[in-house]
């Protein structure tokens, strides 16, 4: 499975204007996803891509990601779509990718810091988040602890990874599962 990986190397050679920062693909056996921070032009951000031949469910995933961030360029308390890159073929390995460019915030994810949220602005914050992301009809993302990046300074809860997970999420779900997590 990791062949089918986008190494750092070849995402500098498809991608020239971006720069690996930092690699942080998911090797487990559920996923085939490649997330990298990555620089351009001084500036940070996320490379996340997929093989097309990783089956359904992940190619579902990113399309998903990326549809959700395009009908959700408004709202605040995630991480916005920078570029889009489609599908993208490497013709000297006969290989494709699904590929988009996301913001990068600053912080650590919940999961790392083994706490929840006790700052009730903060929690307002994100309970809105999901709110307007349901008025906008973004229901089946996961909401899990990896997926909510604390600022540094500890003010500000970004969430970020809107791809889809499945049908069951509602918003009553959702605001349930994130009183959970935070």
């Amino acid at each position: 499975k990791m062949e089918n990986l986008l190494s750092s190397q070849k995402l500098e050679i498809l991608f020239p204007d971006l720069k690996v920062v930092s690699e942080g693909s998911d090797f487990s056996e559920r996923r085939s996803t490649d997330i990298y921070v990555v620089d351009r032009a001084g500036q940070r951000y996320i490379f996340k891509s997929v093989h097309m031949g990783a089956g359904y469910w992940f190619t579902q995933h990113i399309d998903s990601e990326v549809k959700h961030l395009q009908m959700a360029s408004d709202i605040g308390g995630i991480t916005h779509l920078v570029h889009d890159y489609g599908v993208v073929d490497d013709i000297r390995v006969h290989k494709c990718w699904r590929a988009f460019l996301r913001e990068y915030k600053e912080g650590k994810d919940l999961e790392s810091i083994g706490a929840k949220i006790t700052d009730t602005e903060i929690q307002a914050n994100l309970k809105r988040t999901v709110r307007d992301l349901d008025a906008k009809g973004i229901k089946g993302f996961e909401i899990h602890p990896k997926n909510i990046i604390i600022s540094q300074d500890g003010k500000k809860a970004t969430i970020t990874d809107l791809g889809y997970v499945g049908p069951t999420h509602t918003l009553k779900t959702n605001l349930q599962t994130l009183r959970n997590v935070v």
